[in-house]
């Protein structure tokens, strides 16, 4: 079976960014920037031969090509965590200033225990904090500061998705209102 190739995210960045011969900024994030993106030789091949015509290069390792190409689309999705989807670091890359890698997060879940379905949840109960926070036990808010610390990628990723209102939310409340949702997915309703 043949495997999915993810699509390569802000493709006309990319280019420009190899046109513009700053690579060398996103090769330096490579041992601290982690994400799932990865891309076979034959989708890094275009971007294989525009980088070897850019910098005037005889031969390139293709699969060097293809590191980059997945460095690119993590890139893609860090945003910063103050200015949010305004500025993404992808964008940071053509600026000559330092990059502050601590400065942005991942956006993208990537817990298995705290689902798209309890952050909905949590959303959807938006009036109604309380009753999820009376729903918490001990054991799911332990699961839930292990799963997500405080200024964590995925905390800052659940702030993002909630929106506005819950960005002024403290730490230890949201953790309770979280382990308050995942108690009510995993155990039955009381009557």
């Amino acid at each position: 079976m043949k495997q999915k190739q993810p699509i390569v995210l802000g493709t006309k960045k990319f280019e420009e960014l190899i046109k513009a011969k700053k690579l060398h900024r996103l090769a330096k994030l490579a041992p601290d920037l982690v994400g799932d993106s990865y891309f076979t030789a034959a989708s890094a091949l275009p971007y294989a031969q525009l980088i070897k015509e850019s910098y005037g290069l005889v031969n390139i390792n293709i699969m060097y090509a293809s590191k980059l190409l997945g460095l690119w689309n993590i890139a893609c999705k860090c945003f910063h965590k103050v200015e949010g989807e305004q500025r993404v670091l992808s964008d940071s890359l053509f600026d000559n200033k330092k990059i502050y890698l601590d400065s942005y997060y991942y956006h993208k879940n990537t817990s298995n225990t705290i689902t798209s379905d309890v952050i909905k949840d949590v959303y959807d109960n938006y009036n109604n904090y309380m009753v999820l926070t009376r729903e918490a036990t001990p054991e799911y808010i332990y699961v839930v500061q292990t799963e997500m610390p405080k200024d964590s990628d995925l905390y800052f990723y659940i702030r993002e998705v909630l929106g506005l209102s819950f960005s002024t939310m403290h730490y230890a409340f949201l953790v309770k209102v979280l382990a308050g949702a995942l108690a009510r997915k995993y155990k039955p309703y009381r009557n």
